[in-house]
């Protein structure tokens, strides 16, 4: 989802009623002083007379309104939140508190927290347009479509010229596959407001999405026009370049979104896979490492290193990356597979037969996927130089219907992965496909202990926590 957009903030300040009172050391004067310093982007001078303001008046709501408005302003979400906090403590009928609260939440991903203060905000004041737009947004965080929709459609009501509203509601058609009724709204928005990059920029995104990758490209161009310091625009187009076979225009696109944002994590991954594609492997595995380092939890991004490594014969760094995916992504049965033709490619046949067992016994088809890749057993073997173990060969030609393995060797496969901390005793137990309890109880048989996996422990805390509020 491209980002919705961010229009709802109750962006102007609350100045004194005595703007131009005599006493030029009163809180009022200081609050003024502030809102002066913040629209002139004098941030920590705002901050500090805010600070004054409410030393000489420290039930002065509005002046921790305005301090908590500047920290928003200037990207500091949790201070803000103490701001807009204190200012609702004080004068608990401040709507412009609560909504402003709710946007900094969500700012933070904290969704339920702020659809609770929208929801104050919009029952102090139910025309308030800005808090039924950014409950709208809050629910689209959290992939609650309709709700989203019937809040966009409420402030449309409200305010019809409202362009960026109808980009917000695109998105949201556009997330839910939509895709002609989300460019329709993005075609309104461009009536209203001709000059709004963001909705050339979202109506590209629904024209790639439907395959439309003229049109897309299109759109791109104008946003880039409108708009030409926004790396995410690029690397959008560079991914519908790239879709087009368009491999060198789509790394320009890529190096011009890095050199604009170079902490983007995504363009890193998108530019090396065009480059392992094209056997630029060194300098694939270079972009995977760039973006894992901006995000060591970032799954997809060990995957294909782990391809880039294994394309360039390092077959013992590939499983490697292989393994930290499963650990990052234990849920994702194809992660075993994955691994597994690793394995193969390295001739580990054991640790091969572990994978794709487990993989199979979770649903995966891996003689279709493998059939897919290599084309056939024989293909694979010339490729390798070595005829594989019948063993492999049979789980190659399985599928998870037809497949059979008995309750022990089941058991003892699962209780391995346990070991060797790639799953939580969970994970492991319906691997197993036995109760959690009855794994625990079998660990003894197997020589092993609940030392607990970083998962277990997070279990166990999330129990202990529903523990606490029953």
């Amino acid at each position: 989802m491209q980002g919705l957009v961010n229009v709802s903030y109750n962006s102007s300040f609350i100045y004194a009623n005595n703007t131009l009172s005599r006493e030029q050391d009163s809180a009022e004067a200081y609050n003024n002083k502030g809102i002066n310093h913040a629209k002139n982007g004098e941030y920590d001078l705002a901050i500090a007379n805010f600070g004054i303001a409410i030393e000489l008046n420290p039930n002065y709501a509005n002046a921790y309104y305005n301090r908590g408005l500047t920290h928003n302003r200037n990207g500091d979400h949790g201070l803000a939140i103490d701001a807009y906090t204190k200012a609702i403590q004080l004068n608990p009928e401040h709507s412009r508190a609560y909504n402003n609260r709710g946007a900094a939440y969500r700012e933070r991903a904290q969704y339920d927290l702020a659809v609770e203060d929208f929801n104050k905000a919009i029952q102090l004041n139910p025309d308030n347009v800005n808090a039924y737009n950014n409950r709208g947004n809050a629910y689209g965080d959290k992939g609650k479509y309709h709700l989203a929709i019937e809040d966009y459609n409420k402030v449309i009501q409200l305010k019809p010229k409202l362009a960026e509203t109808y980009v917000n509601r695109g998105i949201v058609y556009n997330e839910k596959k939509e895709h002609d009724r989300a460019i329709a709204d993005f075609n309104k928005a461009i009536q209203l407001k001709s000059k709004l990059a963001v909705a050339y920029a979202n109506r590209g995104n629904a024209y790639s999405d439907n395959g439309e990758y003229d049109l897309a490209i299109a759109d791109y161009n104008k946003a880039i026009e409108l708009e030409p310091k926004l790396a995410y625009l690029y690397n959008n187009r560079g991914a519908v370049y790239y879709q087009q076979g368009e491999l060198g225009l789509a790394i320009k696109d890529y190096n011009k979104a890095i050199e604009l944002e170079p902490k983007l994590v995504h363009i890193y991954y998108n530019r090396g896979e065009i480059r392992n594609k094209k056997g630029e492997f060194e300098l694939a595995i270079a972009d995977y490492t760039k973006a894992i380092e901006l995000n060591p939890d970032f799954a997809e991004a060990y995957h294909f290193r782990g391809n880039a490594y294994s394309n360039k014969g390092d077959l013992e760094k590939a499983i490697a990356d292989y393994t930290q995916m499963l650990v990052l992504k234990p849920k994702v049965a194809e992660s075993y597979y994955i691994r597994g033709e690793g394995y193969l490619r390295a001739k580990q046949w054991e640790e091969a037969k572990r994978d794709l067992t487990a993989a199979i016994l979770q649903g995966v088809d891996i003689a279709d996927a493998f059939q897919h890749t290599h084309g056939s057993i024989a293909a694979f073997e010339k490729t390798i130089g070595i005829k594989l173990p019948e063993e492999i060969i049979h789980l190659l030609s399985s599928n998870p219907e037809s497949f059979e393995i008995d309750k022990d060797s089941r058991i003892a496969l699962a209780m391995k992965y346990y070991e060797n901390e790639e799953l939580s005793s969970g994970l492991a137990a319906r691997l197993a496909g036995v109760s959690r309890e009855e794994f625990w109880y079998l660990m003894g048989n197997y020589g092993l202990s609940l030392f607990g996996t970083a998962e277990d422990l997070k279990e166990e805390l999330e129990n202990a926590r529903k523990a606490g509020h029953q």
